[in-house]
């Protein structure tokens, strides 16, 4: 089982939608949570789809080999016949697609804020090992097949009450065996989980003590506070971790007790509820003018959000669109306005989990774009591609959600039964060669298309700024893509390489599965470096414009990094003031250091982590805050107040943060030295 403590939640590979093809049925599954409802492409939704009909399979076939565990078992308990054990196979079939729903709508529900942070290749590689993907029972509170109703319901019917009755009690002294043999490890976990929640709610009210400036005695009480309901949150966690442990299969079950250690992931929805009950609480104990001091503490840090999140909008989409300095001068009032109705941006709660910004979630603003608004600040092409970037058309809507899933409850259908195709004879040698070069074919296809993507918007940028004409353009155009397949050179040489080298052993029967567990990180191209690393573009580009268009091109490009380091040390002061409730001093004096920070280390920071658009690292928690980590403590201690140093020590930020910064600090050791040759 996957770990993930309280206050972190893991990221994993892929979010789930609604279960559909194959049409389980969910009873009791939830509705779709249309807050977490992302846009995606009709292609994005229709692999998803395919890996939730193949997923929902797999999962089967892992109930069907546990339940024909569980059959052989009551077989040594109660003895019965062939006819029974028939129908008890049946039975278990009947309990395993009854649940399958259930389960499915809890992956959903769990991971579905991460769909739109993934790319059709990361989609490719899951749907590749979603054999793998299965294997993990990461959440409680879902019925599996072996405490179904219908499954209770046939035992009895199948073997008669009394020797389902023994049965019953076999696996409750079984329980009750797990329970005692297992009660320190389930107290260390507890209690590892307690000491989190509590730290957490410690720090939050450090600040709030700080902040209204408490005295003592309510101050101790708002610690107690954060002490009794972490007990009550732990307690609670502990009901979920047990009913995991004892929904193990005993193999796996014996190998944590074996290794005396179990870790268990929270899920979002627990945290958030004990964040409110907290949030409720604290309300309790201020005074009427306190609260109402927090309250406009809270509405100052919402409104500096509400500002950043429209400059990141603007960001993200310059980074497609390629705007000028103006254009995101006047675009801002409009990003901000716009932002503020995707709530996920300003939810208090995702700040004490693992979070990732969706990048969808602004495109899905800029989709509510007044469009005459937008065409009187862009020119055509960007309007174009504006639409393109923020357009509706192949987003999951929850009606769409409802569709697929039949309802609330996922309607089971009717599946034909297909033909069994026939097994495949023994692979030979070559197949090795055969998959790496279809897997070097798809691989560079994908990178072309983004390359060449990037590169042409450039030339785009160019003759924008420039005031080309359209053979210019077309001419600049061109060379964007000889630089493309230039750059492609040097990659497929360099990936060729690399990927080779991992995949040493392999084999004509794994190499396929071998390939799929790749990452995209070990072949991306670092496209932030752009077609002016290639002669043709070079030399292009002076052919076509004048020497003071260049030196205009360049300072509108460099205006854009500008904004966008600006852009960035905002988040992080964002997301720090969502912690901290800085003061309007405090706010000002760490942004300049922040902003410098960010304009020192980025480069650094982007090196360690893949380029492409949905792994950008300023969009998640867990690396947002790296450049924090250059300013000196002391510098950092003189600006903030014990309370918010101690709730920014306290947190997991700081160390996530710790865990990367030497890495980053020896990458900019060693740039910079190339820098000063």
């Amino acid at each position: 089982m996957h770990c993930r403590a309280f206050a972190q939640i893991l990221a994993i590979a892929i979010a789930l939608p609604a279960l559909t093809a194959r049409g389980f049925s969910a009873e009791g599954a939830p509705a779709p949570d249309e807050k977490t409802t992302d846009p995606l492409s009709p292609e994005l939704e229709e692999k998803l789809a395919d890996f939730l009909k193949r997923a929902g399979e797999a999962k089967l076939k892992i109930w069907a080999t546990r339940m024909q565990k569980e059959i052989e078992r009551i077989a040594k308990v109660a003895p019965f016949g062939g006819d029974e054990a028939k129908a008890l196979e049946a039975t278990a079939e009947q309990a395993s697609e009854a649940c399958v729903g259930g389960w499915t709508a809890k992956l959903r529900d769990s991971y579905r804020g991460y769909l739109g942070s993934y790319d059709e290749e990361q989609v490719d590689q899951m749907l590749a090992q979603v054999d793998q993907i299965v294997q993990g029972d990461w959440f409680g509170n879902y019925v599996r097949p072996f405490d179904h109703p219908k499954w209770e319901d046939g035992l009895r019917r199948i073997l008669g009450a009394d020797k389902a009755a023994n049965w019953k009690k076999v696996r409750t002294e079984r329980d009750n065996t797990v329970r005692k043999e297992s009660a320190d490890v389930l107290k260390a976990t507890v209690q590892t989980s307690r000491q989190q929640r509590e730290t957490t709610l410690i720090a939050r009210g450090a600040v709030i003590k700080s902040l209204l400036s408490l005295p003592k005695e309510r101050g101790e009480k708002l610690d107690a506070l954060a002490t009794t309901i972490a007990e009550v949150g732990a307690g609670k966690f502990r009901e979920r971790a047990e009913e995991l442990l004892l929904a193990m299969d005993d193999p796996e079950l014996q190998q944590v007790l074996k290794n005396k250690q179990y870790n268990v992931q929270e899920e979002p929805k627990y945290i958030e509820a004990q964040l409110a009950e907290w949030q409720q609480a604290v309300g309790d104990l201020l005074s009427e003018e306190e609260r109402t001091r927090l309250k406009l503490v809270q509405e100052t840090s919402a409104a500096r959000r509400a500002a950043v999140m429209g400059k990141l909008m603007i960001t993200l989409l310059d980074d497609r669109i390629a705007l000028t300095a103006s254009q995101r001068q006047r675009l801002e009032p409009i990003a901000e306005r716009l932002v503020k109705g995707q709530k996920v941006l300003f939810d208090d709660a995702s700040q004490q989990t693992y979070n990732r910004l969706n990048a969808q979630s602004f495109f899905t603003a800029g989709a509510m774009a007044n469009e005459e608004e937008i065409k009187t600040i862009l020119d055509p092409n960007q309007w174009k591609r504006w639409k393109d970037v923020c357009s509706p058309k192949g987003r999951v809507t929850t009606a769409t959600v409802n569709r697929l899933a039949g309802g609330v409850v996922f309607a089971r259908k009717v599946v034909p039964v297909t033909e069994a195709k026939p097994a495949p004879g023994p692979q030979e040698p070559e197949d090795v060669e055969n998959a790496l070069a279809d897997y070097f074919h798809n691989a560079a296809a994908s990178q072309r298309k983004q390359l060449q993507a990037a590169n042409l918007l450039k030339a785009e940028d160019a003759a924008r700024v420039a005031n080309l004409g359209p053979q210019a353009l077309a001419r600049l155009e061109t060379a964007a893509r000889g630089t493309t397949e230039a750059m492609l050179a040097a990659w497929s040489a360099n990936t060729d390489q690399s990927i080779r080298s991992q995949l040493k052993d392999a084999t004509a029967e794994n190499i396929k599965q071998r390939l799929a567990g790749i990452g995209t990180y070990s072949y991306q191209v670092n496209r932030s470096a752009g077609p002016v690393v290639a002669p043709i573009w070079d030399a292009t580009v002076k052919s076509e414009m004048t020497e003071p268009q260049i030196v205009a091109w360049t300072k509108e490009m460099d205006s854009r990094s500008e904004y966008r380091g600006k852009t960035v040390a905002a988040l992080i002061m964002s997301e720090l003031d969502r912690k901290l409730f800085l003061a309007a001093g405090q706010w000002t004096k760490l942004e300049a250091i922040v902003t410098e920070k960010v304009k020192d280390y980025a480069p650094d920071i982007e090196g360690m982590f893949s380029s492409s658009f949905p792994y950008t690292w300023f969009l998640q928690s867990y690396t947002l805050f790296i450049p924090l980590a250059a300013v000196p403590e002391a510098e950092l201690k003189a600006i903030l107040s014990e309370g918010q140093w101690n709730s920014w020590t306290g947190g997991q930020e700081m160390e996530m943060t710790k865990n990367y910064w030497e890495n980053v600090k020896s990458r900019h050791e060693q740039r910079t030295k190339k820098v000063n040759k």
